[in-house]
């Protein structure tokens, strides 16, 4: 099956530590982003969420380090 990929942007300057690597609070911030935008695609714009009442929330996160991300990445 074919990655579903919602959200793309490089790793900014400000976002990476003084190794040059992603600093762990803005894997989330990423992560948020990305949930944003899957809630455009699959219909729970604002103007849905403000019809429907319904939304989606992140109650609990986990990050695994498995690769690192750096700048530009």
């Amino acid at each position: 099956m074919p990655a579903l990929i919602t959200y793309r942007t490089p790793v900014q300057k400000d976002w990476v530590d003084y190794n040059g690597h992603l600093r762990d609070a803005f894997y989330m911030l990423i992560f948020s982003y990305a949930t944003d935008a899957l809630m455009e695609r699959i219909g729970l714009d604002a103007d849905s969420r403000g019809q429907s009442g319904n939304s989606l929330f992140t109650l609990e996160a986990h990050i695994n380090y498995l690769h690192e991300v750096k700048l530009g990445s």
